[in-house]
């Protein structure tokens, strides 16, 4: 039975920070890189169920984050998340390929994995910065 324990510091080998000082700060590669391997995650290691709710909900965050992004003038980092998702459109068969090896050896689900993550997104973060979470949550 697997007993590994891991902590996971986003980003943490990439230079720069996703938000400081309340603010997104951060660089177009460091952004590209992120969302491309928080994809590529997302459709390898997720049960088929879960990744059936989670998946439009990150896509709809990405895509809010990619618009204040462009409406801010800040295009590169607005186009880094196109190029993530282009990114993993060509490697597709083999994450799925991954996803198939990752799927046979789980020995714990969804759900107990997820009760030990904290659910907050740089994409939240940046949304709720910008004061956009209120104007969406009382619509």
């Amino acid at each position: 039975m697997p007993t590994a324990l891991v902590y996971h510091y986003g980003g943490g080998s990439a230079s720069g920070g996703a938000i400081k000082s309340g603010t997104f700060a951060t660089t177009p590669w460091r952004r590209y890189l992120g969302e491309r391997n928080q994809l590529a995650n997302l459709l390898k290691n997720y049960e088929l169920r879960t990744l059936a709710c989670i998946l439009p909900c990150y896509m709809a965050m990405t895509a809010a984050a990619m618009l204040l992004l462009a409406a801010t003038g800040r295009w590169q980092l607005a186009l880094a998340y196109p190029k993530a998702y282009w990114w993993n459109l060509r490697h597709l068969r083999r994450t799925l390929c991954k996803r198939r090896s990752i799927q046979q050896a789980r020995r714990v689900p969804d759900k107990q994995i997820m009760s030990r993550m904290l659910k907050r997104s740089v994409e939240f973060t940046l949304l709720q910065s910008q004061g956009l979470l209120g104007i969406i949550q009382t619509r």
